[in-house]
């Protein structure tokens, strides 16, 4: 059974006697009586905090199972553990918001209507209630093999040209204060060359980035305000430096006094407009006023272009979509499978790379069809050697 926590035991006194409402994490506050003396009330505190953690399994709640889930069966990675936790905790208050459901009640017809409202939310489920499965607190686990997809995702999508990456690049001079316009300009000029993942760029120290041996060292990654090991939990290095992202180092503003990682010691790379490494919140700001005047600037026709072929959830470009971008015009330049995944950070030999990050243009497959079949290239004939020998 979960370990009880050191909640609050939320005992006040009223008058002469002493109230106890203990806080329990998950769920709320919990009302376990009036009492003559402090001594019974925290007591009694303690006792409803004790009835909630040691349920009979046929008595654990949706929310209760959803509070302590990642907590007792944790993950190894901490940016799953992180995004288990946020969907089982979104589920639970939304089926069982007054600690009421027992778990074993949710039905399959519920869970499949839940799947297909939050779709990328479903596999969190499936996972949390196989783990109830074989803590003996479900018979059955309602999310399992119930078909959802997630959808394409942004597999389909339109990638941006080098010469809308340029007027993302001029439209953030526009749009931000000149004193970060220029680091913001490089964020995205760096993220869109290297292909690297915004937390992996938002953990970098200017010591990270090797610009005589053009290679950058991915020794951490700034994920959920903290500092934590990259994705997939292990340090790598950036084989290469691409023009674009060195010249955009090379272009940062140094800022007096500079920024300095209180875990590393060293300067930070790209900061925010505080000094700050940069949150995913604040990332979402600085990135919203360029996207929405670039989607304004831009001719509605490609305008249409580039959401229909987004997931219809999010028809916005994404500062994701960087990535994609880069991915693709390694994929054009004739990048191979496995080198493209080696720049990205993939651990599959390219098979993210090829089927959801690259998407090469049909302009490029034409480019180089004209050249293998243009009137430069002499076709080999076959050589008769019969009537060579009868010519003489």
């Amino acid at each position: 059974m979960p370990k009880k926590p050191t909640s609050r035991l939320g005992v006040k006194k009223r008058g002469e006697r002493y109230q106890a409402r203990p806080y329990i994490p998950g769920v709320g506050h919990k009302w376990a009586g009036t009492h003559d003396t402090e001594d019974e009330a925290i007591k009694a505190a303690e006792v409803k905090v004790a009835e909630h953690y040691t349920r009979p399994p046929q008595q654990e709640t949706i929310a209760s199972f959803a509070e302590r889930w990642v907590r007792d069966v944790p993950r190894p990675k901490e940016s799953t553990n992180d995004r288990y936790d946020s969907d089982a905790k979104r589920f639970a208050a939304a089926v069982d918001p007054n600690d009421k459901r027992h778990l074993h009640e949710y039905t399959v017809p519920e869970a499949l209507r839940y799947a297909k409202k939050r779709p990328h939310d479903y596999g969190a489920l499936r996972v949390m209630f196989s783990d109830a499965r074989r803590e003996g607190l479900v018979k059955e686990n309602p999310f399992s093999e119930l078909g959802i997809s997630k959808g394409p995702g942004r597999k389909n999508i339109v990638t941006i040209t080098e010469e809308e990456l340029d007027l993302l690049i001029e439209i953030t001079y526009d749009v931000h204060a000149k004193e970060f316009a220029p680091v913001f300009a490089g964020i995205i000029d760096f993220a869109a060359a290297t292909t690297m993942r915004p937390s992996e760029i938002f953990g970098l120290d200017r010591t990270d980035v090797d610009l005589k041996r053009e290679v950058v060292h991915i020794r951490r990654q700034f994920y959920k305000s903290r500092i934590q090991l990259p994705k997939n939990g292990r340090k790598r290095t950036l084989p290469y430096l691409p023009p674009r992202a060195d010249a955009a180092v090379r272009r940062l503003p140094r800022k007096v006094p500079p920024p300095i990682c209180s875990k590393t010691k060293d300067e930070i790379l790209f900061y925010g407009k505080e000094g700050q490494r940069i949150t995913a919140g604040a990332l979402s700001g600085y990135w919203e006023k360029v996207r929405s005047t670039f989607e304004g600037t831009i001719d509605r026709e490609r305008r249409e272009e580039f959401r229909s072929a987004r997931n219809p959830d999010k028809p916005r470009m994404d500062f994701y979509e960087l990535r994609h971008f880069g991915a693709t015009q390694m994929a054009e330049l004739g990048v191979e499978d496995w080198v493209g995944a080696e720049m990205m950070g993939h651990t599959d030999g390219g098979k993210l790379f090829r089927d959801t990050y690259s998407h090469p243009a049909n302009r490029v497959a034409g480019q180089r069809l004209k050249r293998a079949f243009g009137k430069n290239v002499t076709p080999i004939r076959a050589v008769d050697h019969e009537a060579e020998a009868a010519n003489g």
